[in-house]
């Protein structure tokens, strides 16, 4: 059985906290919308202030869904 003392706790601790600051860099990283996507986005909430849109009604008919 390994013998556990002060070192290998310390050792154990240092890499959890640099696993830990790994991962919070991971988590705050928000991801970036391609201008392609953003452009698609802004068009279509054109369309919708403008009153362009299918309704649902009109979408559940035209999948056959009624």
């Amino acid at each position: 059985m390994e013998t556990i003392n002060l070192d290998t706790i310390h050792k154990d601790l240092e890499f959890l906290k640099r696993a830990v600051a790994q991962i919070m860099i991971a988590v705050e990283v928000e991801p970036e919308l391609l201008d392609e996507v953003k452009q698609q986005v802004g068009e279509a909430r054109d369309r919708i202030s403008n009153g362009e849109f299918i309704s649902n009604a009109e979408m559940l008919k035209e999948f056959d869904i009624e």
